[in-house]
């Protein structure tokens, strides 16, 4: 591909927060949010481990070593976007909102109770 002149460019993705569309580029570490975006992209990963997930390094293709490759695939668009998405919008209708898109059904636990979310709707009936 490279001898055609052909490249791939990097990998981007988009949030809707209150009307206005926020676009992420991989790598897009100018951003002028990426002072509170990253601190939420080091407690996902944090939370996210202990949780029991482990990145799949398995495609990252640069000859880098193993933190390299885990730090340039926690700046992936698509966790970007989702960690804007986490300190920009109310978590509570976000949390319902995905249920509802990915048809999933999602326990959060807050200070004061257990919510369950299933088909855009949770279990506290919005009284939180």
């Amino acid at each position: 591909m490279k001898e055609q002149g052909v490249q791939k460019g990097p990998g981007s993705s988009s949030v809707q927060i209150d009307g206005e569309v926020y676009e992420f580029t991989s790598g897009a570490e100018t951003r002028p949010e990426m002072d509170r975006i990253e601190p939420m992209l080091l407690e996902m990963n944090c939370r996210l481990r202990e949780a029991g997930y482990s990145p799949d390094l398995t495609n990252v293709l640069l000859d880098v070593d193993e933190p390299e490759k885990e730090y340039l695939l926690s700046r992936h668009s698509e966790k970007l976007a989702i960690a804007f998405s986490l300190i920009n919008t109310d978590c509570h209708t976000f949390a319902k909102s995905v249920s509802k898109v990915y048809n999933r059904e999602i326990i959060i636990r807050d200070n004061n109770r257990f919510h369950f979310f299933r088909h855009g709707s949770c279990s506290c009936k919005d009284y939180w």
